[in-house]
């Protein structure tokens, strides 16, 4: 890095954490890492998921039809690689069954590949606390004021509200909260998640 940096190379280091964040990383490379300029990446917004199949396309060397890559953009938006492998599994099932790359295609390889993936509910989320809290679901979703139990319930409903396209209201209901109560709760534990020495976010 050092021989890099001093032959005036640019370095770009990728990860899915902040270098303080990351155990047993050694101290110098932490300060190093940590002294330069870091961005957050947030996840691609329906236009750059949309470029991003019309560039894959033009790479693979075909010619995609528009309403199936805007399709696959709005259907597929979670992982980049989920959405290129959505892509090079149509332009692969067009070739070997010799039929064009239609809104039908796209619609039988995307749900192939979304239902590889685990479905993450509240249900789910509610029982993935629980066991980690070691609590039960009466105990998640009811009145008592124990902090433990807040803390649960709290990063309980953060969770439905970033992996679920749960309204906030509905997630409320399925923990028996006002609007306001899920609200202040989702924004508490996001303001945690900016505190990269807070407990409840390595919790969460």
């Amino acid at each position: 890095l050092d021989e890099l940096m001093d032959r005036g190379k640019r370095v770009l280091c990728t990860g899915s954490a902040h270098p303080r964040d990351i155990p047993k990383l050694n101290s110098a490379l932490q300060s190093r890492l940590g002294g330069t300029l870091l961005a957050t990446i947030e996840p691609p917004d329906f236009d750059t998921r949309l470029e991003i199949v019309r560039r894959k396309s033009q790479i693979e060397g075909v010619r995609l039809p528009e309403d199936v890559a805007e399709f696959l953009a709005n259907r597929i938006n979670g992982d980049v690689r989920q959405l290129e492998s959505s892509l090079v599994g149509i332009i692969a099932k067009s070739s070997i069954l010799k039929v064009p790359m239609s809104l039908q295609l796209a619609e039988e390889v995307s749900q192939t590949m979304l239902d590889r993936l685990p479905k993450i509910t509240i249900d789910r989320i509610q029982q993935t606390v629980c066991e980690i809290y070691q609590i039960s679901r009466d105990l998640l979703i009811s009145n008592s004021r124990k902090k433990e139990l807040t803390i649960a319930r709290k990063i309980g409903m953060y969770l439905c509200r970033q992996y679920t396209s749960e309204s906030l209201e509905g997630i409320g209901r399925a923990f028996k909260r006002s609007h306001s109560s899920t609200v202040y709760a989702v924004q508490g534990i996001r303001k945690e998640m900016e505190d990269s020495n807070s407990k409840i976010k390595r919790q969460v």
